[in-house]
């Protein structure tokens, strides 16, 4: 795991989880979105820059086909253009 940190040399190797959220249906009846059933975020895959010029990313075989990589590389790439020269 420690290769896949950034140093000075190779600041762009970084990693990030991708978390799923309980979802609505499990929140209690007063709709009150503090108050989760004990449930909490779901970590489902990982995206990151392992190398200069390149974008990877993984995902659970359960979570294939729901759109949450299509979603998550659209907000990603977002703030990866958003903070460049900063990472």
């Amino acid at each position: 795991m420690l290769d896949s940190l950034p140093t000075p040399e190779q600041p762009w190797n970084q990693r990030w989880a991708i978390m799923l959220k309980p979802s609505t249906k499990s929140r209690i009846a007063d709709g009150s979105d503090s108050h989760l059933k004990g449930e909490k975020l779901k970590m489902i895959g990982i995206v990151g820059t392992p190398r200069k010029g390149e974008l990877a990313y993984k995902i659970n075989p359960d979570y294939w086909g729901k759109g949450y990589m299509s979603e998550t590389l659209t907000i990603f790439l977002k703030w990866f253009w958003a903070s460049e020269g900063t990472i």
